[in-house]
């Protein structure tokens, strides 16, 4: 099978969406304090540069903050997907260690 983008970004796109993670980036003290940061930042631009650049930069650094959070969902998908399968079988965890000693004695 293979892997389909649209439905990765339809399921980031509702993690995104949930009432809890609303609440983790309304209430979150390190996303508060990185927001505060940012728009203190362009706050203090204001005078010396164009309102189209101000809002040129502020999109932009939303735009990367929206990468860096889908980013980091698909990759918590997937350690939650690693972690399932070695639960299942902690046989694959026992030959990867095996074979990382193994290879270290070479």
């Amino acid at each position: 099978m293979n892997a389909n983008p649209k439905i990765y970004f339809d399921l980031v796109n509702s993690l995104m969406e949930t009432k809890e993670w609303q609440d983790i980036e309304k209430n979150d003290p390190v996303i508060n304090s990185a927001y505060e940061a940012v728009f203190d930042t362009l706050e203090n631009l204001k005078d010396t540069i164009s309102i189209e650049t101000l809002d040129s930069i502020s999109r932009s650094i939303g735009d990367y903050a929206s990468a860096k959070a889908d980013c980091a969902a698909l990759y918590g998908i997937q350690v939650a997907i690693t972690m399932n399968e070695i639960i299942k079988d902690p046989s694959i965890y026992s030959n990867y260690i095996m074979e990382k000693y193994i290879s270290k004695r070479k």
